[in-house]
């Protein structure tokens, strides 16, 4: 299968696309810099793809979209994994508004314009597309705090949820997951869970297997049968 992932140059992007190189699979993902390319060393390069430019630059996404479309490569599995975590300890009346736009832009704007553009190239009847948000975007369980990260995450959620009713004509099968707390420079040090961990559940329930939906792996958004 060809996955199209982003941030897949560390973390826990890196983490999927390792796992899915081993299983025989080919990772398409877009770097900021080929510096980052170093990660091709660590994989087997022959089945990665990289794209070097910006996610939040939609002219970028739609010409990597038509390159993969002249080509005739199609994308089975598409993983919106990218994102940032700015202004940890800032209060409402120190916030970034700055921090705040770019927060949106990656987190929730790059994945919209990527749906968008990267759709024409799955298959209608078994097309996945998985967002990777967080429990911070619970508006159930909503803190005062971290407000650039768990606004955008929440959003995202929203959009998942749209997709999904949009997309039932098609069986997409579409999910926003929560991958845990894990050791990753967004999670730190302390958290309980190793990214590679997250990396082979999401990539399980992106190839269908539900046993991977468990309670420490939490499906925000549940498929809609």
């Amino acid at each position: 299968m060809n996955i199209f992932l982003t941030g897949v140059n560390r973390g826990l992007g890196f983490e999927i696309a390792k796992s899915a190189i081993d299983k025989g699979h080919t990772v398409i993902g877009a770097v900021r810099q080929f510096a980052d390319k170093k990660l091709v060393r660590a994989l087997d390069e022959n089945r990665i793809i990289l794209y070097e430019g910006d996610i939040t630059n939609e002219l970028f996404i739609k010409q990597v979209a038509d390159d993969l479309q002249e080509k005739q490569i199609c994308i089975d599995i598409l993983i919106n994994n990218a994102a940032v975590l700015v202004g940890r300890e800032q209060t409402i009346e120190q916030l970034s508004m700055e921090d705040f736009k770019h927060t949106l832009d990656v987190n929730l704007v790059a994945p919209i314009q990527i749906t968008k553009h990267f759709l024409k190239l799955m298959p209608e009847n078994s097309g996945v597309i998985i967002n990777i948000s967080s429990e911070a975007g619970s508006i159930t369980n909503a803190y005062g705090g971290d407000f650039s990260y768990a606004i955008s995450k929440a959003a995202l959620n929203m959009f998942t949820k749209q997709m999904k009713a949009l997309t039932n004509e098609h069986n997409y099968t579409v999910y926003a997951i929560h991958p845990g707390w894990m050791k990753t420079d967004m999670g730190g040090g302390l958290a309980p869970l190793q990214p590679s961990e997250s990396a082979r559940a999401i990539l399980s329930i992106a190839l269908g297997d539900k046993k991977s939906l468990t309670i420490r792996f939490l499906l925000i958004m549940k498929v809609l049968r």
